[in-house]
């Protein structure tokens, strides 16, 4: 299931030395990711008085950016952000976010390995408390699990404690979308497991008119259905011709299984 970039710091984390454009524009990036973008192509680099303003600039563009789906053709912008917060311990909040918007910017360019280790640096930079933070790190490195088709519930561990984190804030989509997640990786590990988390998100999605995650939770929800519950069978299926291929790697009579 696809997952949105992270909220916006907004004015609450913004500091008034930074340009005011540059508040606008973060403050704008929750709902209008579209509108923060525009700001920030207003801006040219040279407007910007200081080296932290550019910084920042860089840093928010590149959140824009993927908040509004503009794929990602280079890293150069986030890494010029990146550069600047490693070398200025003051600024952890930004510092976490620039190796958040590393990670997503890196998996977008397809090296997801690469892009897991950034998201596992920021989990170590996230200022103290920041719930939704460390929340949506777990959530990232997760779905990467979950795409690359680790079968040793990694995944589901990682959502549970992204699930953790933002009941404490609490962020009501973000709730929703783990519900989701763990619902669907127990698919591959847990079958059991899998509608009590789906029913639990779908009565959610209805209550917050979460229109697109409802259609796409219910969607699974009728896969599995359709399936009858009987995924240990299907699993153990999977194992034994597995086990086949392992024993008779060059068989071809194997093709029907």
């Amino acid at each position: 299931m696809a997952v949105l970039g992270p909220v916006g710091s907004g004015c609450r984390r913004a500091v008034m030395r930074y340009d005011g454009r540059l508040v606008v524009a973060d403050s704008l990036m929750a709902v209008a990711p579209d509108s923060a973008l525009a700001v920030l192509g207003d801006l040219a680099t040279d407007s910007l008085a200081s080296e932290g303003d550019r910084a920042y600039r860089d840093l928010l563009l590149t959140q824009a950016r993927y908040k509004a789906y503009v794929s990602a053709t280079s890293d150069s912008t986030i890494n010029q952000a990146l550069s600047y917060y490693q070398h200025h311990g003051n600024e952890r909040e930004k510092l976490t976010r620039a190796y958040i918007y590393k990670g997503a910017v890196t998996e977008e360019l397809g090296d997801p390995e690469a892009a897991m280790r950034h998201f596992k640096v920021a989990a170590t930079t996230v200022p103290a408390g920041d719930q939704f933070l460390q929340g949506y790190i777990k959530l990232r490195i997760g779905n990467i699990y979950r795409d690359h088709q680790v079968a040793d519930s990694s995944d589901v561990m990682m959502f549970k404690e992204a699930l953790a984190h933002f009941k404490q804030v609490p962020d009501s989509f973000y709730i929703l979308t783990c519900l989701s997640e763990i619902g669907s990786s127990y698919f591959k590990t847990n079958p059991d497991s899998v509608m009590p988390y789906l029913t639990q998100a779908h009565d959610m999605a209805l209550r917050l008119h979460e229109d697109d995650l409802l259609l796409i939770n219910d969607i699974f929800m009728d896969e599995c259905k359709a399936l009858g519950f009987d995924l240990v069978m299907i699993n153990e299926a999977k194992n034994h011709a597995l086990a086949l291929l392992h024993d008779h790697p060059d068989a071809d009579d194997l093709e029907d299984i």
